[in-house]
């Protein structure tokens, strides 16, 4: 199986990892330089490469090799490394220094740990993402449109040296005021008069009571939130990630930063950017080192694994969103306790997730699909090419009222409406009629794809904003998720992916509630899983009740009570 190794060279660690062409680490390993002489960073680069490459069937297929510094632009070695004890490795040329048979590709170590945080930590399924890395000075990286910004010399994400203040001590790249003189661990003691050697011992104080230690860290957090300010300002993330030892004080970090971003952050669309920790501590850098290794090896880690790897991204946007999908199954199990109907609506392919909640094994009564034959892409009603067709109707006002017009909606029914725009005006409207006749709504949207895109709606009304709760498919604006060379726009959509595994995630929920009620439901289930016979006799129970529940929806039609 083909691999690649990460290398991340630190002034006094060299970490490596393994890694599958799928971001699973197979094997890690490090070692501490003994002394701060270019050869000793060397050595053991070499001997935790031959170490890892011990441990396989074959040699590693790629290489990627993390270090401070500005890299050069072929990726074969640092072209500008900053004074300290890895300044005689500028130049260095490391497939010859590694003796390596794979290729080789050097990168700047903040660049790696941010490609290592959007590939499998927090960044995973952003496309638009910054890291500040909080260490002794102050580093940084950029992810714009899914992609590395490394600037036309490399130096791109240098946050440490934005000038905060004119006046102030001069970075080391000689910026007055720069961030990593006022934030950096390296200059705590100047910044408490000498009371405090690093970070640890100040927030300690400051914890303990100390005001003077309070004065001190509560300063550096505030300068802290007016870069990061400025930052969203510049390059727009939709998440910020905090990562090195500065970042380890936790709430005494974030909860002030919330508190002095809530004071200077621009939202021109009421919401903030997402301030996180970094998931993947000394990992992250040998982590991205091993991905731009692939990724600058071009076709050979092909496009499917990148696809795949957006996947991984949308799945780790689902896993966190537990609290909307018990929110979700609890509206959907209480319709389905009181004998009625969850009212499932989506327009074009957001039809694929209707047609996941009933009927398919795996799923049981309870639900309504509300397909409408005219709003499907190829359905022969609007013709053998429909698309044109389905597309204009369903920005039709009003036809969401004839579809309801159908049914004897009411409490304690509930709803689900897919769009991964969330900007068509008959998925708007759909929810303003479920909504409109005492129903709950929830949404399964495109939360980035929504943001972008423009409504269709004659108030500008989008999905989310008349939905009870929204679960989020975790795909790009655009929903299309990979982008080719020589291809200017980008292919293979994941809003599905993510819709699927919302609205499976949502039907396990309630099927545990239904259990714990007492009312386990009736699953179709396949002859595969449980022979024929039973499979037969599971269908015809599952249908039957689905044809009373469903005989329940027209039971009202016409009368003063019921719908229309």
């Amino acid at each position: 199986m083909p691999y690649a190794v990460g290398i991340d060279v630190g002034g006094t660690h060299v970490k490596a990892a393994s890694v599958s062409e799928a971001g699973d680490v197979l094997d890690r390993a490090e070692a501490r330089t003994r002394d701060g002489e270019p050869g000793a960073f060397v050595e053991a680069a070499r001997a935790l490469l031959g170490e890892l490459e011990s441990r396989r069937a074959e040699p590693a297929s790629w290489i990627g090799v993390a270090a401070p510094g500005v890299a050069a632009r072929d990726g074969r070695a640092v072209a500008s490394m900053p004074a300290g004890k890895l300044a005689g490795l500028q130049g260095l040329v490391w497939q010859e220094a590694l003796a390596a048979r794979a290729p080789v590709r050097v990168l700047n170590d903040a660049h790696a740990a941010l490609l290592g945080e959007a590939w499998k930590g927090a960044a995973a399924g952003a496309r638009d993402a910054v890291l500040l890395t909080l260490g002794t000075g102050v580093g940084g990286a950029i992810l714009s449109g899914g992609r590395l910004l490394e600037g036309h010399l490399g130096r791109a994400g240098h946050f440490g040296h934005l000038c905060l203040d004119p006046d102030g001590r001069a970075s080391i790249a000689g910026m007055p005021g720069g961030l990593e003189v006022v934030v950096g661990n390296g200059t705590v003691a100047e910044r408490s008069g000498g009371r405090f050697r690093d970070t640890r011992a100040l927030v300690a104080a400051h914890l303990a009571g100390d005001h003077d230690a309070s004065a001190v860290w509560l300063r550096s957090v505030w300068v802290l939130a007016c870069a990061i300010a400025s930052i969203v300002n510049a390059v727009d993330p939709e998440v910020v990630i905090l990562g090195g030892g500065v970042a380890l004080a936790g709430p005494a970090l974030f909860d002030p930063l919330a508190r002095d971003l809530d004071r200077v952050e621009w939202r021109p669309l009421g919401r903030a950017v997402r301030i996180v920790p970094a998931a993947l501590g000394d990992l992250a850098g040998a982590l991205g080192a091993a991905r731009r290794a692939m990724e600058a090896a071009g076709p050979s880690a092909g496009p499917a694994a990148e696809y795949l790897q957006r996947c991984h991204g949308l799945v780790e946007v689902v896993a966190a969103q537990q609290g909307p999908i018990a929110r979700a199954a609890d509206l959907f199990a209480g319709a389905i306790l009181a004998g009625r109907m969850v009212h499932v609506f989506g327009s074009g392919h957001s039809r694929i997730m209707v047609e996941e909640t009933w009927p398919r094994y795996g799923s049981f009564p309870g639900f309504n699909p509300i397909v409408e034959l005219s709003l499907t892409h190829h359905a022969p009603v609007v013709g053998a090419n429909g698309q044109r067709q389905a597309m204009f109707l369903e920005n039709v006002p009003g036809l969401a009222e004839r579809i309801l017009r159908n049914f004897d909606i009411r409490p304690p029914d509930a709803a689900l409406v897919v769009s991964s725009s969330g900007c068509n005006v008959v998925s708007v409207e759909m929810a303003e009629g479920f909504r409109a006749r005492g129903l709950n709504v929830v949404a399964v949207v495109s939360r980035r794809h929504c943001d972008a895109s423009r409504s269709r709606h004659p108030r500008g009304l989008k999905l989310p904003d008349v939905s009870d709760v929204v679960l989020d498919t975790g795909a790009p604006p655009g929903d299309a998720m990979v982008s080719l060379p020589g291809l200017t726009t980008p292919v293979s959509p994941g809003s599905t992916v993510g819709g699927c595994l919302l609205v499976n995630a949502v039907k396990a929920e309630v099927a545990a509630r239904l259990v714990r009620a007492g009312h386990p439901p009736t699953v179709l289930t396949a002859p595969a899983t449980v022979g024929a016979e039973a499979s037969e006799a599971l269908f015809e129970s599952a249908y039957d009740e689905h044809a009373r529940r469903l005989a329940r929806l027209y039971a009202g039609l016409g009368s003063k009570g019921g719908a229309g």
